[in-house]
């Protein structure tokens, strides 16, 4: 009876047995799935973590530390902190599993240096990462090397730059790369090892693979900026390479190689505009000998000897003369070629104490030398000619730069735009392929095409025919903000031409009626510079701004009286406009619009007449009411009309009466006026 009640049950515990090992199947099928995110999702026990770490070596235990490295991970992604595991992930580093090793490297690249007792447990497993780094697997190499530069302890800098120089002639670029972020690091943490990092650097711009060029210049800016001569051997290999780097390596050489060719290079606008003056004296002196032939018709041939006479002592003289300004072969020459001059000059004053048979191989030598030499500079000369001028390696930069224009990223466009126009000739054409690829990154995001629009209104203020063909672009838009709203205005008062100011003052003139009384006032400021740069539309434009002035907002009253106050000054002829604005003196409470109004009174008293000095009454009792600002020009007024007329009594006693009250004012400016 007993057996037949204990058969049953043993067949149920195993149905049970059977059917959590199925559901714990099934709950791991769910789990691979739906991938990962559940470590993302689930709480789970840090004590159930630990067991995880510390399961048992070998292959056995691989998936469970997996597990627990992968839930690990996932904590610090989401900004929890984990660091009190690292005793239990330091230990994980000598697991032969590669996956473990490099989510232990990753952990440790994040906790090595985060409190004193990861430092010290980092410090204990130095021996590792050492080993580590003659791993077959190179992101084993590289992650011992991260983890190991990622120790700030000054104690151990020696053996950090010892795996650096290991490791940056490693077989591997991406071992190379990190290399050359683990030589920023050191240069932070000790600056004593400043010409042993300059070496590393040296060798890491040298490489040739494309992935190391770009950490090696960043440690460049980093580690030795200042040593420019640097860059002289891998330049031209960094400009060739320019298209096929990542974005950012790309901006960061590109900043780089620019900042070195300015320091390198002539300015070739420079060198165009002496083009421009030689050429054109060499008119002036032509035209000068055409009109001198026709009065020597009788000594044309003496005139010719002595020419040519003239003509080689003249050549002479600037051979000789060495206290004028360098030519452009002289600049672009090397300085090999001075000192070569100098040594040889320097041999041949000491081959007199020499035998005769030295001399004469020494001078062979120098021969040979200086025929070299002069191959070398005809041959720099040529190159120069057929570039107009521009040295060959610095076209090669803005010719290397031109094909990045197409980019995605926007900071690489902003990079080869300030590389063409610090560095490039002002050629039209590729000014406007520039321009083109600036106005195409407006319409990205606000934060990106905000950045663009700042570097165009820089531009256009010195190369307005970059963006001539683009005016529609710079449009102000309703959902503009304001100050993206105030640098398209500065671009477009910058584009006004006599072809397109039609267009542009009617855009302007529809901007005035917004409901944005800042952004009127704004149009209206681009409405005055408009018209300064276009005077055959002031008058237009004086009329436009005579509506504004009957606004109901002050603001824009007071800076409409302004813009007018400052075209009367160019255009004193409309005198009518100068009456208008004179009746409005009392409705203006604008200190600045008050201050514009008064000068204009004592600026042009002649075409206002007798409504000088009756304002001059009217402010003269509100004087002590007025802004400093104000006061300053009621007091040049009185001035002025008393100067104008001294013998008429009434002026006179005003003005002593303004006088009086400005010396025993608040302001001591104002007393001391």
């Amino acid at each position: 009876g007993l057996s037949q009640v204990a058969a049953p049950s043993a067949t149920r515990a195993r149905r049970m047995t059977t059917r959590r090992g199925s559901v714990s199947t099934m709950a791991s099928t769910m789990k691979s799935l739906a991938g990962e995110g559940h470590f993302f999702e689930e709480t789970i026990n840090f004590s159930r973590v630990r067991r995880l770490l510390d399961n048992k070596t070998g292959s056995a235990g691989v998936t469970e530390k997996l597990e627990g490295m992968k839930w690990l991970l996932a904590q610090i992604s989401k900004g929890r902190d984990v660091s009190s595991f690292f005793p239990d992930v330091v230990k994980l580093v000598v697991v032969p599993s590669v996956e473990v090793k490099k989510l232990a490297y990753m952990y440790l690249s994040h906790y090595a240096d985060a409190n004193a007792t990861c430092r010290e447990l980092a410090l204990l497993s130095i021996a590792s990462f050492q080993k580590d780094m003659d791993d077959a697997n190179q992101l084993i190499r590289a992650m011992a090397l991260r983890v190991m530069t990622s120790i700030r302890v000054r104690d151990i800098s020696q053996l950090q730059l010892i795996a650096i120089q290991k490791c940056c002639r490693d077989r591997s670029p991406y071992v190379r790369k990190t290399a050359a972020h683990a030589t920023a690091k050191l240069h932070r943490l000790d600056r004593s090892h400043k010409e042993e990092l300059v070496d590393v650097v040296r060798g890491l711009l040298l490489d040739r693979h494309v992935m190391v060029l770009g950490s090696a210049v960043s440690a460049f800016n980093e580690v030795c900026p200042e040593h420019l001569e640097l860059l002289h051997q891998p330049y031209r290999a960094l400009c060739n390479v320019l298209p096929d780097l990542d974005e950012w390596s790309q901006l960061l050489v590109m900043n780089t190689l620019l900042r070195y060719a300015r320091t390198q290079f002539e300015d070739p606008t420079a060198h165009r505009r002496r083009s421009m003056a030689a050429a054109g004296s060499a008119t002036a002196a032509g035209a000068a000998a055409a009109n001198g032939a026709d009065g020597a018709e009788g000594e044309g041939q003496g005139a010719r000897k002595g020419g040519k006479g003239g003509k080689g002592g003249k050549s002479g003289k600037s051979g000789k003369g060495g206290k004028g300004a360098p030519s452009l072969d002289e600049f672009y020459s090397s300085d090999e070629e001075g000192g070569g001059a100098k040594e040889k000059g320097g041999r041949k004053s000491k081959g007199s104490e020499r035998s005769d048979s030295s001399t004469d191989d020494d001078d062979e030598d120098d021969d040979d030398e200086d025929e070299d030499d002069a191959g070398m500079a005809k041959a720099v000369a040529r190159s120069r000619a057929r570039h107009g001028g521009m040295d060959p390696d610095h076209e090669l930069l803005l010719r290397s730069s031109l094909a990045l224009l197409r980019s995605r990223n926007t900071g690489v466009v902003l990079a080869v735009a300030a590389l063409h126009y610090y560095l490039g000739s002002g050629a039209e054409s590729t000014g406007r392929m520039v321009g083109e690829a600036l106005v195409q990154r407006l319409t990205a995001p606000r934060e990106l095409s905000s950045m663009v629009l700042r570097t165009i209104a820089q531009m256009v203020a010195a190369r307005p025919f970059m963006f001539a063909s683009h005016l529609p672009s710079f449009f102000v838009r309703a959902t503009d903000p304001h100050f993206v709203r105030v640098l398209k205005l500065d671009v477009l008062v910058h584009l006004a031409t006599r072809e397109n100011v039609d267009v542009l003052l009617a855009e302007l003139q529809h901007y005035c009626r917004d409901v944005d009384k800042k952004f009127v006032t704004a149009a209206v400021q681009a409405a005055g510079r408009v018209a300064a740069a276009q005077p055959h539309v002031s008058e237009r434009v004086m009329r436009g701004l005579m509506a504004l002035v009957r606004s109901s907002d002050a603001s824009v009253v007071a800076e409409t009286v302004v813009v007018l106050r400052q075209l009367l000054q160019q255009h004193p002829q409309h005198a009518d406009v100068m009456r208008r604005l004179a009746r409005m003196l009392d409705a203006v409470s604008v200190p600045a619009a008050r201050a514009s109004l008064v000068w204009m009174l004592g600026e042009f008293p002649s075409q206002l007449g007798a409504m000088a000095p009756d304002a001059l009454r009217r402010l003269a009792l509100k004087f002590t009411q007025e802004q400093t600002t104000v006061k300053n020009q009621i007091l040049n007024l009185a001035v002025k009309l008393y100067l104008r007329q001294p013998d008429t009594e009434a002026l006179r006693l005003l003005a002593q009466y303004v006088v009086d009250l400005a010396r025993f004012d608040l302001d001591y400016d104002l007393r001391d006026r």
